[in-house]
């Protein structure tokens, strides 16, 4: 029996991981839309290179915590926690420090929800990382048929 439960608690970590990855993706992903359809609002036109840059500092992070999640657990790299911790430590600097301090500053509720959501998700995400990369890998996924 003492068997069964590790296994399920490697199962359920590793959903986990891969919902916080998947969170994390989608924070990034709806902050660059927000602050893209604030400016197209009032008018400012559509300026590639600076959307690209606006994307890679916000998207791109919880793209890496995303794919790395994906690495780690699906796959099962276990160098797909360095790509967590890499995207982690970008989304904490470039996000939360950087987005966030404007967000506070324009005073956007949702914007700063999210910023807030993001950190937190960021941070259980990378925790989660972390102990799946110490857990045994030698779990096999759960039969619930038997």
């Amino acid at each position: 029996m003492p068997g069964r439960f590790i296994e399920l608690t490697v199962t359920f970590s590793r959903v986990l991981q891969l919902i916080g990855g998947i969170i994390a993706m989608g924070l990034g992903l709806f902050l660059f839309f927000r602050i893209l359809t604030k400016a197209l609002s009032v008018g400012q036109p559509i300026r590639p290179v600076t959307d690209f840059r606006v994307f890679m500092i916000l998207a791109l992070p919880g793209l890496v915590i995303g794919i790395g999640s994906y690495l780690q657990i699906l796959r099962r790299n276990e160098w797909g926690v360095i790509v967590v911790l890499m995207g982690s430590i970008g989304n904490v600097i470039l996000v939360v420090l950087n987005v966030g301090l404007a967000y506070v500053l324009v005073q956007d509720p949702w914007g700063r929800n999210a910023i807030v959501a993001d950190l937190v998700i960021t941070v259980i995400t990378a925790l989660i990382a972390i102990c799946n990369a110490l857990l045994p890998n030698t779990a096999r996924p759960v039969n619930m048929a038997r």
